[in-house]
Formats: structure tokens, C-alpha cells, sequence
């Protein structure tokens, strides 16, 4: 069963193709090497904002606009912690009717991923340094992503990287699997993968989704 945000998610044309979100590798600098965080917040804001689409060049604009409100840390971007209150922050000033919080909560993580986006809201996630993972092989050390492959037996979702230390935003759900944008590119995790890595990645300190409610949704206290 498939859960879509209702309307389509940003999609920039980049080098004659359509992107999925914004990237960090078509910046310089500090963004090029740590900024997934800004570009993730770009990317989320642009949809809460309802925004039509944009050129590669209006997008550079738009974040090099926003980054004055999302300092990065040199060589290491920015917490999960700190982005939640940074992006409340900036709706608080600019009057967005949504407030953020850092963590799923006493809901749990993949039900929390679930409500968003039935209330058509892009779900930002922080992947962590797995510090349990540390003894691990770099290329199973963090979160599985996964791209969806067509054949004629149908679809599989097949294993092509494995990131840490790095912000992505949930866009959908399909059975067991969440959709998210990350670096331009549409990509799978496994929700259940997800949520054993959130708990045992400090217990969800690290690894966590940044929740994103609603005013009205806050003031009922739900």
C-alpha cells in the first residue's frame, strides 16, 4: 500500500535531467562538502511553502538565501538537535503555521513517519555516525538505501549504498519501505531497518526523524 504527499515533490532540472529534491554536489564550498542539512531544509520548505517549480539557478539562490539562518559547522554540517531548532526558528519568524521538534517521540518512529505524511508533510531524517557500527565494513556501517528495480517479474527493491552522518527527506511510504530524497536522486530505506538503527544509534539520538506539526495540530495537544 502506498502513502503519497499530495502534491509532487521538487524536481530541479540538473545536466538535461529532472533531479528528485535539491543537491549538495552542485554547490562549492561548505555546501558542496557538509551542507545536505541545508539543501534537506531548502527542499522541505519549498514544499510547506507550496512553492511552483524552480530553475537550478533559482534553487542555488533560494539556499544560499536560507543558509544565512542555517549556519553550518565547518566539516560537519549541522546535528539533527540543532536543525530541529533551527528550522523552528526560521517558521516562527516567517509566520509558517508548523512548529519542529527533534525525535519520534513516545509514537515511535515509523509511526510517526506514517502520520506525516497522510497530513502531506515531508518528513526530514538525520542519520547519525552508528556508532555501534564502528568495528563494521564501511559499506555496512549506517542506513541501507535502496533503488527500485523493474523487471519482468516486477519490482525489487535492490541495495546500492549506505550513508551516515547525513540528512535526507522521507517523501513516501510503499508497504514496508519509505521513499526520501537525497542528493537529487530517489532512493528506498527499509522502515524497519530504520528503526532498529534509530535505537541502537544512542537510542534515537543520533538517528532520528525531525517531526514537523501542524499549529492546530499542536494547540489540540496531539
Amino acid at each position: 500500500m502506498k502513502t503519497e504527499l499530495l502534491r509532487p515533490y521538487l524536481s530541479i532540472e540538473h545536466n538535461g535531467s529532472p533531479s528528485y529534491g535539491g543537491s549538495q554536489s552542485w554547490f562549492s564550498g561548505m555546501i558542496r562538502i557538509c551542507g545536505c542539512s541545508v539543501t534537506g531544509a531548502a527542499d522541505l520548505l519549498w514544499y510547506l511553502n507550496r512553492g511552483s517549480s524552480m530553475t537550478e539557478e533559482q534553487y542555488k539562490r533560494y539556499v544560499g538565501i536560507l543558509r544565512r539562518s542555517f549556519f553550518l559547522i565547518p566539516f560537519r554540517g549541522i546535528p539533527g538537535t540543532v536543525m530541529a531548532v533551527l528550522l523552528n526558528r526560521y517558521m516562527k519568524k516567517h509566520g509558517m503555521p508548523y512548529r519542529a521538534h527533534w525525535g519520534a517521540g513516545h509514537g515511535g518512529i515509523i509511526k510517526r513517519i506514517r502520520a506525516m505524511i497522510r497530513e502531506d508533510i515531508p518528513v526530514p531524517l538525520c542519520v547519525g555516525p552508528c556508532i555501534h557500527q564502528f568495528f563494521n565494513q564501511p559499506l555496512y556501517r549506517g542506513l541501507k538505501l535502496y533503488k527500485k528495480a523493474r523487471n519482468t517479474a516486477g519490482e525489487s527493491y535492490v541495495w546500492t549504498s549506505t550513508v551516515k552522518n547525513h540528512f535526507m527527506v522521507i517523501t513516501g511510504l510503499e508497504g514496508r519501505y519509505a521513499r526520501l530524497a537525497s542528493l537529487g536522486e530517489e532512493y528506498y530505506i527499509e522502515l524497519e531497518e530504520l528503526r532498529k538503527l534509530s535505537v541502537m544509534d544512542a537510542a534515537g539520538l543520533y538517528t532520528n526523524i525531525i517531526r514537523i506539526m501542524p499549529l492546530s495540530r499542536r494547540r489540540e495537544g496531539r
